[in-house]
């Protein structure tokens, strides 16, 4: 009965007893009337509720820790609209100057953009036939990636006295890739070290070969997510009592498992010599050994409070489980986020290009 008693107090907040009483004042109000005006006449007109809220704040002063809302950091609100005015003239500025085939595209060694007033739309590297390296300090812009050792493009080095040879290749975006395995490395270490186009091209590639990873790891934590607020609805105590036990017991394991390995362990717990960890291993043991009982009456001098927050988490996950349209307000906001993401990077990347 005590549980029960605490669980309808903690719910029933000051605001709903001020609407309770207002309600209860308003049928008050009404009924007085219908009894002044006798038991055959009608209101002429129904009360509005903005007189009822008045006579009942004028009867009934606000209840204790009540606070009306207004609107507070006005100052930070003038320089938050002052920066926003700031940002909007940065995006005009990198919309109007900026373009993103900057980034997309490669220069040659004339430090001219490919693919503009005639220029080839690839980026393509000789190698110099003496000792097989490429010249990646002197890129051309070819208008089709070689395919061969045969091809001619390296002509165009003629007037920088270098020996240059072509070699088989195949376009990607807009740089030549050769087919030979060094080449490439040689290429990417050029790109991802002097272009921001490069590392942008090494940022893609990464994130398209962890694609998988990443969207199994996004739908994993939207599950956990649905279960973690199962648990908290139906057994919000277990897991707190689960937490606590978990903090006060996990430090002295660690410790513990650290102290030992440091005494039975070859060199402390990853087993090698002489990189000092055995001594590492004692220190750290000893300190979470030691932080264990600290946890354990934090524990107990906080379990009150803690109590009091499990009753508001109860709360809210019977009030999001009630309205289930609440559950799918983080995918919302997760797609309005992306959206502002995408949104601020793109602008991002034309501010880059602009040079």
């Amino acid at each position: 009965s005590n549980a029960l008693e605490f669980r309808s107090s903690r719910v029933l907040s000051s605001e709903e007893m001020w609407q309770a009483e207002a309600s209860s004042s308003e049928d008050d109000v009404l009924a007085t009337d219908a009894q002044a005006d006798g038991p055959q006449s009608r209101p002429s007109s129904p009360i509005s509720g903005d007189e009822v809220d008045e006579a009942f704040l004028s009867s009934h002063p606000p209840l204790p820790g009540h606070q009306r809302h207004t609107t507070t950091d006005r100052a930070w609100l003038v320089i938050f609209v002052l920066a926003l005015v700031g940002l909007s003239k940065v995006f005009q500025h990198a919309a109007k100057h900026g373009d993103l085939r900057r980034l997309s595209h490669g220069y040659n060694f004339k430090g001219q953009l490919c693919g503009f007033e005639g220029r080839g739309l690839y980026v393509f590297w000789c190698v110099d036939p003496s000792n097989g390296q490429m010249l990646t300090h002197l890129p051309l812009c070819v208008d089709a990636c070689p395919t061969s050792a045969n091809a001619t493009v390296c002509g165009h080095l003629s007037d920088v006295t270098v020996s240059a040879a072509a070699y088989g290749s195949s376009p990607f975006v807009s740089y030549c890739l050769p087919q030979d395995a060094d080449m490439v490395h040689q290429v990417m270490g050029r790109l991802t070290g002097k272009s921001m186009a490069g590392k942008l091209m090494a940022l893609g590639a990464q994130l398209h070969h962890a694609k998988l990873p990443l969207l199994m790891s996004a739908g994993l934590a939207a599950c956990l997510g649905f279960v973690y607020l199962q648990l908290l609805d139906k057994c919000a105590k277990l897991v707190l009592v689960l937490c606590l036990i978990g903090l006060s017991v996990a430090p002295m394991a660690v410790g513990i498992w650290l102290m030992y390995a440091s005494q039975f362990g070859s060199e402390g717990h990853d087993g090698l010599p002489g990189t000092g960890d055995a001594k590492m291993d004692m220190n750290v043991g000893v300190f979470l050994w030691a932080l264990s009982p600290v946890c354990s009456v934090v524990s107990c001098v906080i379990v009150r409070r803690v109590e009091r927050a499990m009753g508001c988490i109860e709360a809210g996950s019977e009030c999001i489980f009630q309205e289930p349209s609440l559950l799918l307000e983080p995918f919302f906001a997760m797609a309005f986020r992306f959206g502002m993401v995408a949104h601020f990077l793109h602008q991002f990347c034309l501010l880059i290009s602009c040079g």
